[in-house]
């Protein structure tokens, strides 16, 4: 399932993957700090999906979106998704909040080649996170434009829970609470539990 190397200090990976492992979330999970810090720890690779459409096209994905629409940044990372999850060695293939619940065929590609993890936020802390901030800023069109109660959170909701049908680990995380997520990560990684050869 995996191969840890005989010293915690190399500058190997302790962890080796059959295949990669993705990563999304509910708003305000911490996505990419839990993912960046997995990384560290593990020494596995992280490649990031919007940090490489940025390298592609010169300018960040939500200054693509502004410009050009929400298709063109799906069509942008519809062509580049493959690429990650093919690179070797299997790393930690990040995913932006919201991607895979407006996009159902990556999601598709995505469990077929890869584990994927799915960081889960009680709907209560994910509706006071959008509130601190404009919702244009999030690439789902499953919010309103005023979100004005948790419950108008629902279609999102449901979204998401489509895609934690066919993760191979969802974990509860809590605002704030890196760490804790991280350790759980790692053990999970380190015990292969996430590494179940779906197909």
């Amino acid at each position: 399932m995996y191969a840890t190397t005989p010293d915690y200090y190399d500058y190997e990976p302790i962890v080796t993957l059959q295949r990669p492992v993705a990563i999304t979330g509910h708003p305000g999970s911490g996505l990419r700090e839990i993912a960046y810090d997995l990384g560290a720890l593990t020494g596995l690779t992280v490649h990031d999906l919007d940090h490489r459409i940025a390298h592609e096209v010169g300018r960040s994905p939500r200054q693509l979106r502004h410009e050009q629409g929400l298709q063109a940044y799906l069509q942008c990372a519809d062509s580049l998704v493959s690429g990650l999850l093919a690179s070797r060695p299997g790393g930690l293939v990040v995913l932006e909040v919201g991607l895979l619940e407006l996009h159902p065929q990556m999601l598709d590609i995505v469990r077929h080649r890869a584990d994927l993890i799915f960081l889960r936020l009680q709907p209560a802390a994910i509706y006071w996170h959008l509130r601190q901030g404009p919702i244009e800023d999030q690439i789902t069109s499953l919010l309103p434009e005023d979100l004005n109660h948790p419950d108008d959170l629902a279609p999102l909701l449901a979204a998401s829970g489509k895609i934690q049908t066919t993760a191979a680990l969802i974990l509860d995380v809590k605002p704030q609470a890196v760490h804790a997520a991280v350790t759980a990560l790692r053990d999970h990684i380190v015990d292969g539990d996430i590494q179940g050869g779906r197909s």
